[in-house]
C-alpha cells in the first residue's frame, strides 16, 4: 500500500459535522468542524499543559493582584470553613473516582455490560432488569462518594490552620491552572478544527461536499484568532468541536460532573475515567464544567 492509499484510507476516518451560520438556499454559509487526528489533540494538550504549569509556578512564586486579594481573604477563614472548601473543590475528582472505581470493580463487571451492550430491541422485562441495574448503580456510586468524603473529612480534620491555609492555596493555584489550560486548549482545538466548508444543497435535502476539497483548509490563520471570534459564534463552534471530538464510546457515558448532593448518573449515561479535558458550557474559553 502507498502513501496515497493510505492518505486515502484515512481520510476515510475523519470525521467532522457541518457548522451551519445560514440556511440560504441560494447562498448558504457554513463553516466544518473536523475531528482532530491525534497530533492536533496532542497539540491542543500540550499547549493546555504548559499555560497550567505556567500560571500555577507564577503564582506560587511570583504571586500577582489576584494572589494577593486571595491571600487577603484567606485570612477570613476558619479552619471549618477551609476543612469545607477543601471537601467542595474535590466534588468532581471524587465523582470521577466513584464511577472509575465501580467500573474496575469485577463484582459490577457483569451488570454494567448488561446495560452498556444492550441493543435497541429490547423485552419489558430486560428494559425492567436495565433500569433495576441503573438504580443501584447510582446508589452504588452514591455510597462511593459519600464514603470518601467522610474519609478526607476525617484526614483533613487532623490539619491545622496554617497546614490547612497551605492545602487551600494549592486548591486555589490548581483551579486557575486549569482555567488556563481550558483556555489554551480550547484554542489550539478549534484552530484545527474550524474548516472552510463550501457545501451546497443536495436534492434529497442533505449537504453536499463535493466541492469542499476533503475540507483541508483551515478557517483561521493563528491559534491566538480564536479569541477575536464573536461570542456566538464561539460559543456554537465550542458546542460542535466538543461534539465531534469526544470520542462515540465516551460520548455514550457523558453526563456531567453534579454537585457533592446530586445523585449519580446511570452506568448507561456516566463519565468514563478515560475523559480528560474539561467540557465547555459557555463562550468564555476558560469555562469548564466542573
Amino acid at each position: 500500500m502507498g502513501l496515497k492509499d493510505i492518505a486515502r484510507l484515512t481520510d476515510l476516518f475523519v470525521e467532522g459535522t457541518e457548522v451551519v451560520l445560514q440556511d440560504d438556499p441560494t447562498e448558504p454559509m457554513l463553516l466544518w468542524a473536523n475531528k482532530l487526528n491525534s497530533f492536533e489533540a496532542e497539540e491542543a494538550r500540550r499547549d493546555g499543559q504548559a499555560a497550567r504549569s505556567r500560571v500555577v509556578l507564577a503564582l506560587k512564586e511570583i504571586g500577582s493582584a489576584e494572589s494577593d486579594t486571595f491571600e487577603a481573604a484567606l485570612t477570613s477563614f476558619t479552619a471549618e470553613q477551609l476543612v469545607q472548601e477543601l471537601l467542595g473543590a474535590k466534588n468532581s475528582e471524587r465523582f470521577i473516582d466513584a464511577i472509575d472505581s465501580v467500573q474496575r470493580d469485577k463484582d459490577w463487571a457483569e451488570r454494567l455490560s448488561i446495560v452498556q451492550r444492550r441493543g435497541d430491541a429490547i423485552t419489558a422485562e430486560e428494559a425492567a432488569l436495565i433500569a433495576k441495574i441503573d438504580d443501584e448503580y447510582a446508589a452504588e456510586v452514591d455510597e462511593r462518594i459519600a464514603n470518601a468524603r467522610s474519609q478526607e473529612e476525617r484526614d483533613l480534620a487532623r490539619f491545622g490552620l496554617e497546614e490547612l491555609q497551605e492545602k487551600y492555596r494549592e486548591a486555589w493555584r490548581n483551579q486557575r491552572g486549569m482555567a488556563a489550560f481550558t483556555r489554551e486548549y480550547n484554542k489550539t482545538r478549534l484552530y484545527f478544527s474550524i474548516r472552510v466548508c463550501s457545501a451546497k444543497r443536495s436534492p434529497s435535502g442533505g449537504w453536499d461536499h463535493g466541492h469542499c476539497g476533503g475540507h483541508r483548509k483551515r478557517v483561521l490563520d493563528d491559534r491566538d484568532e480564536v479569541v477575536s471570534l464573536p461570542e456566538g459564534l464561539l460559543d456554537l463552534l465550542l458546542r460542535v468541536s466538543q461534539d465531534v471530538n469526544v470520542d462515540r464510546r465516551e460520548a455514550r457515558f457523558l453526563a456531567g460532573t453534579p454537585s457533592s448532593s446530586a445523585s449519580s448518573a446511570p452506568p448507561s449515561e456516566a463519565v468514563e475515567s478515560t475523559a480528560s479535558t474539561p467540557e465547555e458550557t459557555s463562550p468564555e474559553l476558560a469555562t469548564t464544567s466542573s
